[in-house]
């Protein structure tokens, strides 16, 4: 039976406005969703059919070719709309699986529109993550509606959950895109307009990648690319920030990326002078002789002997005399630190300015699938690592540098196999941020000989896991416990007078635990109030003091 409302409407509808001409009745009766200025879903009041409506307007000439279109779905793609605008899957008796299919049949023309539908009822998206994961191989838009739903840390903490069990090349632009929403150092960081840099306080944690026009900075969590202007600070938009990288990173830069970097003005005209001063230089570099490389395995092997390390930087003097002074910079620092292992010593701005110099040696790794690297005691001793990289190479890599800190990546299931394979065995500090942890992940940890210090920031971790990880990692430094939805260990609001004795007072939770179990400092951030937390190298001056 035809609808006595929009059965008259035919199957496209337009209507020349800048010519003076207007929908009128029956099509001004349909209820319109209000989802996007010039775009939008219009249902028929009587029989429910739905219509996008697109309004177009000329920005050239004198505008007599606006025109507003008016286009009928098909059945399917309406009741899917329907479904999703009201929030009634189970009313409507739709299946999870079935609807995830029908979004992923969505007609081309319209899929911007139903990711902002999707957006407006985020409770009913969450349930659809893993029917949209299953089916993003054979649909790949479903990836970019997927990156549209996570713009939150907690978005991203319950995407990354369900991510977790999946793999595959495709969804990488996703797991970034999680990675960097959900990142703790930088995921407050807009792409515009400028966040104030007293506002972001991720910022001194940085990497400086170099300093021109643009002061370039990459979150050592994440991998993202800031500019620092003045008092603003911006995030690098993606297509542009994989340029950047490639050129700070890769041993060879793609024409891609140059002329990427080439079509976003002369102020990025430094980046590519400096690659091509790079590519120069390494024609003519000195290769790294065979007692040099002997001496590097033999670092890798003992990395407490801090004589190998400046008997390899005599040895590197001549051949590159950059990096045996940061060999010496940072070793002298380490010095410092050792000495006073209870508050930070500070890089000297001669470090400072040899690191912003040479950020290729924080990727001597990358050939073996390490993502982000930083140098300490004038070597790679910090890496950010897929977990499957490390799982496949790790022999390699741990034989080509003193590791000492791992931030893993990927997936959380690997954790456990890779302590068993004793990978893990040489490291004091492991950061699992942003992984789901649960009592077994934590069991197996606890039998790793080296560690001091764990990163469990955004995992989840309870009370009881609270609990499982004071009884199990009594020797434990450090443990980062930020977002998470456990009891606070330490009161956070100190009076003025509590702040001027310069200690933190644990809580009645922390209290009870203390008393069954045994103190423990790592539910401490700082060593006081007001101080920055515990870096590496204080971490490692604290364990040679025997804290």
């Amino acid at each position: 039976m035809t609808c006595p409302v929009c059965g008259s409407i035919a199957t496209t509808a337009s209507a020349n406005t800048g010519r003076g001409e207007y929908f009128g009745d029956p099509i001004t009766r349909m209820t319109r969703y209000g989802l996007q200025g010039n775009d939008d879903f219009w249902e028929c009041p009587e029989c429910s059919a739905v219509f996008a409506w697109n309004g177009y307007t000329s920005f050239t000439g004198s505008g007599n070719n606006d025109e507003d279109t008016l286009t009928r779905l098909d059945p399917d793609t309406a009741a899917t709309i329907r479904t999703l605008a009201r929030g009634a899957v189970e009313r409507d008796g739709r299946d999870l699986d079935a609807l995830a299919a029908s979004v992923a049949a969505t007609p081309p023309a319209v899929r911007e529109l139903m990711g902002t539908l999707v957006r407006r009822d985020m409770k009913t998206a969450a349930r659809l993550f893993a029917p949209w994961l299953d089916r993003a191989e054979q649909s790949p838009w479903l990836v970019a509606l997927l990156t549209r739903l996570v713009t939150t840390p907690d978005e991203a903490a319950a995407m990354r959950a369900v991510l977790d069990q999946y793999q595959g090349a495709h969804l990488q632009p996703l797991r970034m895109h999680v990675r960097t929403v959900g990142c703790s150092l930088c995921g407050g960081i807009p792409g515009y307009p400028p966040l104030e840099t007293s506002r972001a306080p991720g910022l001194a944690s940085m990497r400086q990648l170099g300093e021109g026009p643009h002061d370039l900075r990459e979150c050592p969590e994440c991998g993202s690319l800031f500019d620092v202007q003045g008092a603003g600070v911006t995030r690098v938009a993606e297509r542009l920030a994989r340029a950047l990288s490639e050129c700070f990173h890769a041993s060879a830069v793609s024409p891609a990326a140059l002329t990427t970097l080439k079509s976003c003005g002369a102020s990025w005209a430094w980046v590519r002078e400096r690659v091509e001063q790079r590519a120069k230089a390494s024609r003519f570099a000195p290769s790294e002789p065979e007692d040099s490389i002997a001496l590097r395995r033999e670092i890798a092997l003992q990395p407490d002997d801090l004589a190998l390390r400046q008997r390899w930087a005599e040895l590197a003097t001549r051949r590159d005399p950059d990096r045996a002074e940061l060999v010496r910079e940072q070793l002298t620092r380490r010095a410092e630190q050792r000495a006073s292992p209870g508050y930070r010593a500070f890089q000297r701005a001669r470090e400072r300015e040899l690191l912003a110099s040479h950020p290729e040696w924080g990727d001597e790794l990358r050939p073996l699938g390490v993502t982000a690297g930083a140098l300490s005691g004038g070597f790679l001793e910090s890496i950010v690592v897929d977990a499957a990289t490390l799982l496949a190479r790790g022999r390699d890599i741990l034989a080509s540098a003193p590791i000492r800190s791992v931030q893993l990546t990927g997936d959380v299931g690997l954790v456990e196999r890779l302590a068993r394979d004793g990978l893990l065995d040489g490291v004091c500090w492991l950061d699992l941020s942003g992984f789901s942890i649960h009592a077994g992940v934590l069991a197996c940890l606890a039998t790793l000989p080296g560690l001091r210090a764990l990163g469990l920031a955004r995992t989840g971790v309870t009370d009881p896991l609270v609990e499982i990880i004071w009884k199990a990692f009594p020797r434990l430094l450090e443990c980062d416990l930020r977002g998470n939805p456990c009891s606070d260990l330490v009161d956070k609001d100190l009076t003025w007078e509590e702040m001027s004795r310069y200690e933190w007072f644990p809580t009645e939770h922390a209290a009870k635990l203390a008393a069954q179990y045994g103190r423990r400092p790592w539910i401490y951030p700082s060593s006081s109030p007001g101080e920055e937390p515990v870096d590496l190298e204080q971490l490692l001056a604290r364990i040679a003091a025997g804290w």
